[in-house]
């Protein structure tokens, strides 16, 4: 942390690098690609690649420079490079480390993740990687031991591609192993979220979890000011590296609502050209968290990443909210038809918030669920 405002002179601004040749072909691979100089004064000096641009009148083209945070310093090299100095283009590094993760097996069995390259005596079952980062794979970049000296509340996003689910359970685990209960501490999972708080972490397949974040920083604060404990964690099962939740939304827990969408009963509905469909959206909130404030649709299923597109879920439905065994929910029914054939697919996205108030800008804590919809002839 110390260092991260270095990332702000890392990017390469549009500095590029004009050459007299580029590699040629349809379907180049660039992702990752390190430029090193072979030549001149920045002979072993590395940058990264942004991007890659023809000259289609001059011949040859250009090198855009990327985010080059933790290599060398970019006005330092570009200034040493002088017309005539070769470089080589190379992506080997960035393609190994796709499989890395197998060869660098922490010793710590409680990395359990790692158990499926893992002998039965714990011993690595591949070929190993003097560099073990593993320790570093759980999100905190040290080793943890769990001996917390204060009440954590851990938010872990399902569909996490950074930090994976099961780093939330293997800190919970320190926890435990460290303090002999996790009274002070509460880990709660999180549907259809990415890594990232960003606005811009949301579409027709994700949902932002800020709403539960903020929710969670208002339950710390009244668990250390009023001793007012928060709400029990999820409740889930790890198997291997994989965390699954509860499959019973009454018996989730957690601060999130689970939501279920059906189209004529059915997660995949064939349906003719024109014909009409009922989707079906039931919602269940774990108890305590609340109560159902907003269900939208969207037809359209034009998501991209990272930018949401455009009138994402234009569709505002009525609901009628429930309780069933203490448990508060609702039940959200519509009916639509396409007039094409094709396979859709139709999402619904949800809110809920603590005290049932739809007004409430912070804490409206989102969910998403999806149906496949076959129309033919």
């Amino acid at each position: 942390m110390d260092d991260a405002w270095k990332k702000m002179l890392s990017e390469g601004k549009n500095a590029w690098i004009e050459m007299e040749s580029l590699p040629e072909g349809d379907d180049l691979y660039l992702r990752g690609v390190n430029i090193t100089f072979l030549t001149g004064e920045a002979a072993g000096k590395q940058l990264l690649l942004g991007s890659m641009e023809c000259d289609r009148i001059n011949g040859g083209g250009f090198l855009t420079i990327g985010m080059c945070y933790g290599l060398d310093d970019i006005p330092g090299v570009l200034g040493k490079v002088k017309p005539g100095d070769e470089l080589m283009l190379d992506n080997s590094d960035y393609i190994a480390i796709q499989s890395y993760y197998r060869h660098h097996v922490p010793g710590d069995l409680s990395f359990h993740a790692w158990g499926q390259f893992r002998n039965e005596d714990g011993s690595p079952a591949l070929p190993q990687r003097a560099n073990v980062m593993g320790y570093a794979f759980t999100g905190t970049g040290t080793v943890q031991d769990g001996n917390v000296q204060g009440k954590v509340i851990v938010i872990q996003s399902l569909m996490d591609e950074s930090t994976c689910p099961w780093c939330g359970d293997w800190y919970r685990g320190k926890v435990i192993e460290a303090k002999g209960s996790e009274d002070d501490f509460r880990i709660y999972y999180m549907q259809r979220c990415m890594h990232g708080d960003m606005d811009f972490l949301g579409n027709n397949m994700i949902v932002n979890y800020k709403g539960a974040l903020l929710q969670a920083l208002l339950d710390m604060a009244d668990w250390l000011q009023t001793g007012k404990e928060p709400l029990p964690s999820t409740e889930y099962r790890r198997e291997g590296g994989q965390i699954l939740e509860e499959s019973n939304l009454a018996g989730r827990k957690g601060i999130q609502a689970g939501v279920c969408l059906t189209a004529n009963g059915l997660k995949c509905a064939n349906v003719k050209v024109g014909g009409e469909f009922v989707l079906r959206a039931e919602m269940t909130v774990p108890e305590g968290a609340g109560e159902i404030t907003s269900i939208r649709y969207d037809f359209a299923d034009s998501w991209s990443y990272p930018t949401p597109p455009e009138n994402l879920f234009p569709v505002e439905a009525c609901f009628t909210r429930t309780e069933k065994d203490g448990l508060h929910g609702a039940v959200s029914e519509l009916t639509h038809h396409f007039d094409k054939p094709g396979t859709y697919f139709v999402s619904v996205r949800i809110s809920s918030q603590r005290q049932g108030d739809a007004r409430e800008p912070f804490t409206q804590v989102k969910n998403l669920d999806r149906v496949r919809i076959i129309v033919e002839e």
